[in-house]
C-alpha cells in the first residue's frame, strides 16, 4: 500500500505492466477524489479504498486493547486479528474484517472488484486453508422470556407465574435474566405488574436481574421500590430504523437518544449497569433491509451518552448469517467484544445459524427465550426470540460452556408453555421430552 504523496503513480503503473508487481491496494491519493478517467479507476490489478484513515481516540483505544487482552486470556477470538492464513473465497469488495472503526470496502471500478485470491495468485503465493475457527470457550446467556417472551401474550399472565418462571430459570443455571419492563401499561399491558414482579423475586447472589426502561419516568418507577428490589441493570432500547423507532417508542432515533441520556447518567450514578438494545439491526417491518451503517450510527450515539453494552437485535427474525455479522461488526467499531451481544428472533428459522455466525465474530453473550416464547407487538408475524434450550444444545455440542443444566431448562420451558396453554416451541425441548416418554 502506498499513500498519497509517497507514491509516484506512473512508476506504479509501469512496475505492474512490466511484471515486477502483481497488484496494489491504494487508500490515499495525491488528488482526492480521483478525477474521472484516472488510470487507477480502470486498472484490473488495483484495489481502491476511500481514504479510510481515522483519528485514534485514546479512551476507546485503551478500552479496545484491554478488552482484547481479556479475550485472549480467556481463550476467546479477537476481532481484527491478522494471521498468516488467507481465506480463499474472500473478495476485498466484501470487506475482510479490519480493526474496529475502519471501513474496508473498496471503491468499485468499471471492471468490478478484484478478488484477493487473484491478486495473491498473480504474486505467486499459494492460498492456504484457514486454520480451525476459534470460538469462545464460554458463553453468557441472558434469558429474556419473562419480559420479551411474555410481553406479546394476549391473555394475562400473573405476577406469580412470572416470578415462578424466573425462579426456575435460576435453578437451571441462568446468571442473567431480563425480568420485566417499566413501560406504560397503555402500550404493553402485560408488563403492568412490573413492580409486583420485582418485589416477588427470591434473589440469588451472582445473578443479574435487568429491566427495560424507555425514559426517565420508567427509571423512576423502577427505583420507587426499596433498594433491595432495584434492578441490577437497566436496558434502554433504540432502533436502527427511523420508522420502527416511531412505531415502537413514538420518537425519532435522535429523540430517543436524548431521552436515554439522563436515564443512563442517573443509573450509572447509582451503580446500575446500563445496556442498550439496537432493534431492527438487519431488517425493519416498515423500511425493509437496514444497512450496517445505521447500526454503527446508533451504537456510536449510545456510546457517546455512556451506554456500557449494546445488544444487536434481529427483532423480526429476517437476518441471515453474513448480514448479522455485518451488523455486529458495525457495533464493534464502537464497543469491544465484551460489550456487544446478539439477540436473534427465529421467524425464518435462521436464529441458530445467526448465532453460529456471531460466534465466528467472537461474540460470547446472547439473549434467548426459554421455549421460544415471544414476538414483537410492532412487527406483525415476528416470532419469539430463539429458544434458550436450542442455543444451549448448540453450544454444549460445540464444547462451549454455559453453566446451564439443559434438563432443568427444558422443565422451565414446559412450565411456562403449560401456563400459556400451548406446547414448547423449542425443537430441542420437544426431542428431549419425547425421549423421556420412551
Amino acid at each position: 500500500m502506498a499513500r498519497g504523496g509517497h507514491l509516484v503513480e506512473q512508476d506504479l503503473l509501469d512496475l505492474i505492466e512490466e511484471g515486477h508487481l502483481s497488484g496494489a491496494t491504494l487508500d490515499v491519493f495525491r488528488e482526492e477524489p480521483l478525477p474521472q478517467g484516472h488510470a487507477f479507476l480502470q486498472h484490473p490489478s488495483l484495489v481502491l479504498t476511500p481514504h479510510t484513515s481515522a483519528i485514534t481516540l485514546r479512551e476507546d483505544s485503551v478500552a479496545q486493547i484491554a478488552g482484547k487482552m481479556r479475550a485472549l486470556a480467556q481463550g476467546r477470538q479477537v476481532a481484527g486479528m491478522v494471521t498468516g492464513s488467507v481465506p480463499i473465497d474472500i473478495h476485498l469488495a466484501q470487506g475482510p474484517e479490519g480493526p474496529p472503526g475502519r471501513s474496508t470496502t473498496p471503491s468499485r471500478s468499471a471492471a468490478g472488484p478484484v478478488p484477493f485470491r487473484r491478486l495473491i495468485q498473480r504474486a505467486g503465493i499459494a492460498p492456504q486453508e484457514t486454520s480451525t475457527m476459534s470460538f469462545p470457550t464460554r458463553v453468557r446467556l441472558v434469558d429474556v422470556s419473562p419480559r420479551d417472551g411474555l410481553q406479546n401474550e394476549k391473555s394475562p399472565v400473573s405476577a406469580a407465574v412470572k416470578t415462578e418462571l424466573v425462579g426456575r430459570l435460576e435453578l437451571a443455571g441462568l446468571q442473567a435474566i431480563e425480568v420485566t419492563s417499566f413501560v406504560s401499561p397503555k402500550w404493553v399491558p402485560q408488563m403492568a405488574d412490573n413492580a409486583q414482579v420485582m418485589a416477588g423475586l427470591q434473589r440469588r447472589p451472582g445473578i443479574v436481574y435487568s429491566v427495560l426502561v424507555p425514559n426517565m419516568k420508567g427509571l423512576e418507577a423502577a427505583l420507587a421500590a426499596p433498594r433491595e428490589q432495584w434492578p441490577d441493570e437497566v436496558v434502554v432500547f433504540g432502533a436502527a430504523s427511523e420508522a420502527f423507532s416511531q412505531r415502537n417508542i413514538n420518537c425519532s432515533i435522535a429523540e430517543s437518544i436524548a431521552r436515554f441520556e439522563p436515564v443512563v447518567q442517573k443509573a450509572r450514578e447509582l451503580g446500575i449497569h446500563v445496556r442498550g438494545a439496537i432493534s431492527c439491526a438487519v431488517g425493519c417491518p416498515y423500511e425493509g433491509d437496514v444497512a450496517p451503517e445505521r447500526v454503527e450510527q446508533v451504537a456510536g450515539l449510545m456510546k457517546a451518552i455512556g451506554v456500557q453494552h449494546v445488544g444487536v437485535a434481529d427483532t423480526i427474525g429476517v437476518g441471515t448469517p453474513r448480514k448479522v455479522q455485518q451488523a455486529l461488526e458495525a457495533a464493534l467499531r464502537h464497543y469491544g467484544l465484551d460489550d456487544v451481544s446478539g439477540h436473534f428472533h427465529d421467524t425464518y428459522g435462521q436464529a441458530l445459524a445467526n448465532t453460529l455466525a456471531a460466534l465466528e465474530v467472537g461474540i460470547w453473550q446472547y439473549d434467548a427465550s426459554v421455549a421460544g416464547i415471544g414476538g414483537c407487538p410492532y412487527a406483525k408475524g415476528a416470532t419469539g426470540n430463539v429458544a434458550t434450550e436450542d442455543v444451549v444444545y448448540l453450544l454444549h455440542g460445540m464444547g462451549i460452556e454455559t453453566g446451564i443444566d439443559l434438563d432443568r431448562l427444558v422443565d422451565a420451558g414446559v412450565f411456562i408453555s403449560e401456563q400459556l396453554g400451548r406446547g414448547t416451541q423449542s425443537r430441542v425441548a420437544r426431542a428431549l421430552l419425547n425421549k423421556r416418554t420412551l
